[in-house]
């Protein structure tokens, strides 16, 4: 949709090999494959003349002319009858050159573009005749879907032979590997599936750990999809490749086979097809579009392969615009004795920061909103469609020693409460106490802000009544900001000491034998990378500035710790503690036993005990 030379005229020349807008000039522009205009091209016969070698590099398109530089291994010098071989298809503008090949807009972050054919007579396949066809293949990535899998696909089949192609079916053959590549026989694992309301084709595997299920799903094609007929067929096609005939019966059959038991066996692959279209003449062109899915489960979570579907056809009834994410607001807090207080409001005169002014032009369903709906009144300058997106806010928390976005739980949610019927209609807050927290723990805290659902009607046909039809509202689940926007950790401190003798150790005593991971509840990380060197105990209510001594029974010092609160303030740590990772001050661990501890500080010499037990 770009005017990159402009010219007034948009994509006029996207790989096609023509000079569409009539500004090609032959001493500066390409004909050939080589990407260097003729005039600059030196081959086997000499540099470039006009009259007598005026192709030196014999590259351009020459339907009666053979390619007399380069024969093959049989040392016969080929045609140039091949289109595709003997024009430039690099996708990019020639040296000096304003008007070929430009227009080549992106439509997403990542775009792939690959095109290929069916008109060779040779090499002969049993069974197959060419169908004189060009295919343009493209799909498109976005890096704010990462978390929820897409890739749409789309597919421009040329008809660039002589015949006219009549009811014309698309089939997909479909052979994923899923799982986890080091198990055994992880061909054998997975089983297919279809979906029919979401006329998604998929394949999953229920044995190996970590899998996700991938599938196909159609978004777009010339005729309604709710009138094409569809074929779901699962096996090993161990017959595969058949000839052209047994591949159309099995396409256009529209049998819908039964789901592919979910134990192991053999491995199969499956076929989805649709169709038919209409007649293809010579030069028309076929539209379709389809999206590979995949999610974190099949119908089961806030990610699954069904979710997931649904979102790829809203984001293509949305012409790829993908919604507009409210932002995370900032967040501010305070730390009570044992609680939490979060806020959330934003600056006043920032819109920019303010969650609830997000306007979404890319919606239909807020475009299609009373004017006087508080979601569509004053837009911005310059937004005619759309409107406020902003549905809520979500409380997350996490207790991981790290931050670990996979380890946030939902605490709260908190929404609008308007006539639209989204969400629970709790209404919304801006600040919250959580409580009943545990001193010296570790605590994540993210407030994110989510958007309406995504709605999408889908037209679809009544089993046992034919020309009958029921509009499916999909409604897919809501973008929301990332909880690393505003991701806060919270570790609230032990009460430091405002006399002599409140010092403790904990635990008391420690026990080699127990469990003190993250997973246990425990302070001493997680056991993916945990190791004998992250065995710690603490030392709680100190005062601000203190010298810990540590003792064997024998009296033999085993090692000294530095506490200063100023210090451990600056570092982000937690203040009134220390840690101590139970080895001696040569690096070695201590053997088990009573062991005698002094805390030095302005309230005097506390003494105190703690036990290890191995």
């Amino acid at each position: 949709g770009f005017d990159d030379d402009g010219d007034g005229r948009v994509d006029e020349d996207e790989l096609d090999g023509y000079d569409d807008d009539g500004d090609w000039v032959r001493d500066r522009d390409d004909v050939g494959s080589d990407g260097i205009p003729d005039s600059l091209e030196v081959g086997c016969l000499g540099p470039y003349d006009a009259a007598t070698n005026p192709d030196p590099a014999f590259d351009n398109y020459d339907p009666g002319g053979k390619d007399r530089c380069h024969p093959d291994e049989r040392g016969v010098f080929p045609w140039r009858n091949n289109f595709y071989l003997y024009t430039e298809r690099n996708g990019k503008a020639d040296t000096g050159e304003p008007g070929v090949d430009e227009d080549y807009g992106a439509v997403s972050e990542h775009d792939v573009s690959i095109s290929y054919s069916d008109v060779f007579a040779e090499p002969i396949v049993p069974g197959h005749i060419p169908l004189g066809i060009r295919v343009w293949q493209k799909s498109f990535a976005w890096r704010n879907l990462l978390k929820e899998p897409i890739l749409p696909l789309e597919y421009t089949i040329i008809n660039t032979g002589g015949r006219v192609l009549d009811s014309v079916y698309v089939g997909f053959f479909v052979d994923p590997l899923i799982g986890n590549v080091n198990a055994a026989d992880i061909t054998n694992h997975k089983y297919s599936a279809y979906i029919p309301d979401l006329r998604t084709g998929y394949a999953n595997n229920v044995i190996d750990r970590p899998s996700t299920p991938v599938g196909v799903v159609v978004l777009g094609a010339p005729r309604p999809l709710n009138l094409l007929r569809y074929t779901f067929h699962w096996d090993r096609f161990e017959n595969n490749p058949g000839t052209d005939r047994e591949h159309y019966l099995l396409m256009a059959s529209g049998e819908i086979k039964p789901d592919e038991p979910r134990t192991p066996g053999s491995d199969s692959q499956f076929l989805f097809a649709f169709g038919p279209f209409d007649a293809v003449a010579p030069g028309e062109t076929l539209n379709i579009a389809v999206a590979l899915v995949s999610g974190d489960g099949i119908d089961i979570g806030p990610n699954s392969l069904e979710e997931n579907g649904r979102r790829a056809l809203a984001l293509y009834a949305a012409g790829y615009r993908l919604p507009v994410i409210p932002p995370s607001p900032p967040l501010h807090i305070t730390e009570g004795r044992g609680t939490v207080r979060l806020d959330w409001d934003w600056r006043s005169g920032d819109p920019s920061a303010d969650p609830l002014s997000t306007w979404d032009d890319s919606s239909a369903y807020l475009s299609a909103l009373p004017d006087t709906h508080w979601r569509r009144v004053d837009p911005p300058a310059g937004h005619t469609t759309g409107g406020r997106n902003f549905e809520g806010f979500r409380l997350w928390r996490s207790e991981s020693p790290e931050y670990d976005p996979s380890a946030f739980s939902l605490v709260r949610q908190f929404d609008v409460d308007d006539d639209l019927g989204f969400g629970y209609g709790t209404g919304l807050a801006f600040s919250y106490t959580d409580s009943n927290l545990v001193r010296g723990k570790r605590y994540w805290y993210a407030v994110t802000s989510f958007s309406i659902p995504g709605v999408t009607v889908n037209v679809i046909p009544i089993p046992g009544s034919p020309g009958s039809y029921r509009n499916d509202t999909l409604l897919t689940a809501s973008f929301e900001s990332d909880p690393g926007q505003n991701a806060t950790l919270v570790q609230l401190p032990f009460s430091p000491s405002d006399g002599p003798d409140q010092v403790l150790v904990v635990p008391n005593p420690y026990r080699v034998d127990e469990n003190y991971l993250f997973e246990a509840g425990g302070w001493e990380g997680r056991s993916l990378d945990w190791n004998e060197w992250k065995r710690t105990i603490w030392f709680i209510h100190l005062p601000p500035k203190a010298v810990i001594r540590i003792y064997s029974l024998t009296g033999d010092i085993v090692a000294a710790l530095l506490h200063d609160d100023d210090r451990r303030a600056d570092a982000g740590l937690p203040r009134g503690q220390e840690e101590w990772n139970l080895l001696s001050g040569s690096g070695r661990a201590i053997a088990s036993g009573l062991y005698v501890f002094t805390v030095e500080s302005t309230f005097g010499t506390q003494i105190g005990k703690f036990a290890v037990i191995r």
